[in-house]
């Protein structure tokens, strides 16, 4: 299971783990704030008020212990920048998707040890301007990303013993016979979109982005 924690209990971190219980994932939520941590206990979550601002806090709350991802999404940028830091310090695997409010915050996030970070102002502008252009296309997306559709995004990690290594990609999916489109492959800092273009063999750490149903993406990460 992917343990998950949400440090602040922010209108983003509502909107966060609303969408969070939609896709079946479980998590905690950790706030220092008592009047918050009632307001996530009214809305049915599990909550508990706790101050991340010690490393024996955070090792407490799982960090080194079980805990895959980490939400810093407290209205105070600040903490999420030192919870963010000590976090990384403790956990170098530790997945952390980190709240900013502005350009000059989110690269002092990133510095700190940020996977991602989630700038609510630049997100609702550029989302404004996709509407604009693109609003059927837009909207598709959005009902595959946050809605109950079972057509999904999905991601798949090569791991050392994974059967996949050396194997052409495309003829991969295409053999495993399942009903899905592979839409790029993360490798290091680069992600490439046409792997169909030339042959490409999968190599150990690559991330595989398919689109399609639930049940084939578990299906093709069975198999690997």
């Amino acid at each position: 299971m992917n343990k998950m924690i949400l440090y602040g209990y922010s209108k983003l971190a509502e909107q966060i783990a609303s969408l969070l219980v939609q896709k079946g994932y479980h998590f905690t939520i950790l706030e220092n704030d008592q009047e918050s941590v009632q307001r996530a206990l009214s809305d049915g979550y599990k909550a508990y008020e706790s101050n991340l601002n010690e490393d024996e806090n955070l090792i407490h709350a799982g960090i080194t212990k079980g805990v895959k991802t980490l939400f810093c999404v407290s209205e105070d940028t600040n903490s999420n920048l030192f919870v963010t830091l000590s976090a990384r310090a403790l956990d170098k695997n530790l997945r952390i998707i980190a709240l900013a409010s502005s350009k000059a915050s989110e690269k002092k996030m990133m510095l700190a040890g940020a996977n991602s970070v989630i700038n609510p102002y630049e997100i609702g502008a550029q989302r404004l301007f996709r509407l604009m252009r693109k609003p059927t296309l837009f909207s598709v997306l959005d009902k595959i990303l946050f809605s109950t559709t079972k057509i999904k995004f999905g991601e798949l990690k090569v791991e050392k013993k994974s059967k996949f290594i050396g194997a052409s990609l495309s003829l991969l999916v295409e053999e495993s016979g399942l009903n899905i489109l592979v839409v790029g492959v993360q490798r290091g800092d680069k992600f490439i979109y046409d792997t169909n273009r030339t042959r490409y063999d999968v190599v150990e750490n690559d991330v595989i982005v398919v689109i399609g149903r639930e049940e084939d993406i578990k299906s093709l990460k069975e198999k690997s």
